[in-house]
């Protein structure tokens, strides 16, 4: 006696975005854009970015007690005087063929943040570009890097993000860095557009390439601790 094979629950999947959520990939929250870089936070920090901070305490590490995927995430703790950041950068050298971009991380605030900032800078050999969205804690406000470089407001959300682990939040900056050109913000369920906005830049002769930012700021005399997991950087992004 031979059982029948169970067809019943075999279909076949064209969506590579419903295919990658089902085998619990990364690449679950937009799916938009073919991601060519990811991060699992599952290694030492140091091996994957450069890791700068301001203030007394600040550090930057793994933890393995909170995190959204794997066994652990990173763990940014902002000094608590001076400039009281932590702040992780990675290159991404020789920028690859034009098209739309994005940076995606999911956050999970601890304590004492004043702010975090989501960002991609665009190095073309004679000019920096600098796009940065900027989310304060305390106001609730969403704002974004003008090209006079001064933060200024997208909106104030309505809503509150949630505080203290295990809540995470994701987040994603989505740009066209070689037309100079701000696309849009995800956040969470939420998406604001950036139609408005032409980035900050600044003369620099450093080679071409883009930049990716993360950044978490103390508040006033506090350690503020941000966890950080499910980094992912895409390239041909759709239009808005």
């Amino acid at each position: 006696m031979h059982a029948r094979p169970n067809r019943a629950g075999v279909h076949s999947v064209t969506d590579l975005g419903e295919l990658a959520a089902r085998l619990d990939s990364l690449d679950v929250y937009d799916r938009r854009g073919d991601v060519v870089w990811m991060d699992a936070c599952e290694d030492s920090i140091t091996k994957r970015w450069t890791v700068a901070g301001s203030g007394a305490g600040y550090s930057a590490g793994q933890n393995w007690l909170y995190c959204k995927n794997g066994v652990s995430a990173y763990q940014l703790i902002g000094g608590s005087d001076s400039d009281r950041y932590m702040m992780l950068t990675k290159l991404i050298p020789n920028a690859p063929a034009p098209s739309k971009t994005g940076l995606e991380f999911s956050f999970g605030l601890d304590s004492n943040i004043e702010y975090l900032e989501i960002g991609l800078q665009y190095f073309d050999g004679a000019e920096r570009y600098d796009y940065l969205a900027r989310y304060t804690i305390s106001t609730k406000i969403l704002s974004f890097l003008n090209s006079q470089s001064e933060q200024e407001e997208i909106e104030t959300l309505e809503f509150d993000l949630f505080e203290g682990p295990p809540g995470w939040h994701t987040w994603k900056l989505v740009v066209d860095p070689f037309n100079e050109d701000p696309e849009r913000i995800l956040l969470d369920g939420w998406e604001f557009l950036l139609d408005d906005f032409s980035p900050a830049s600044a003369t620099d002769s450093s080679d071409p390439g883009l930049q990716l930012h993360i950044k978490a700021g103390s508040s006033s005399g506090q350690n503020g601790v941000l966890y950080v997991d499910d980094i992912l950087f895409t390239m041909n992004e759709p239009d808005n």
